[in-house]
């Protein structure tokens, strides 16, 4: 369970490009959250190609969002089951 947690979080923030690529701002803020969430739950720190996909998203989504709309949409993100994150992913891929 914990290698499939891990393999969930190096994907979290590599949808969370695409999806801001393709306009859907407020997905990509939630499984950034997610992203954050699990990252947190796991305890693991990320690599040197996580680090600036996640760099990269945050700086995008900083640029898009107020700080406090940005904070809700992550909080959101965070307080997503596992499954409401791998749903929010299938959606952002179709």
């Amino acid at each position: 369970m914990l290698k499939q947690q891990a393999g969930v979080l190096f994907v979290l923030d590599r949808i969370a490009l695409i999806a801001f690529l393709r306009g859907r701002t407020d997905s990509a803020a939630r499984l950034f959250g997610a992203g954050k969430a699990l990252l947190e739950k796991l305890g693991h720190k990320r690599f040197f190609d996580e680090q600036r996909v996640h760099g990269e998203v945050s700086e995008r989504l900083d640029q898009v969002f107020a700080a406090d709309e940005l904070a809700r949409l992550m909080r959101e993100g965070e307080a997503m089951s596992e499954n409401e994150a791998i749903a929010l992913v299938l959606r952002e891929l179709e």
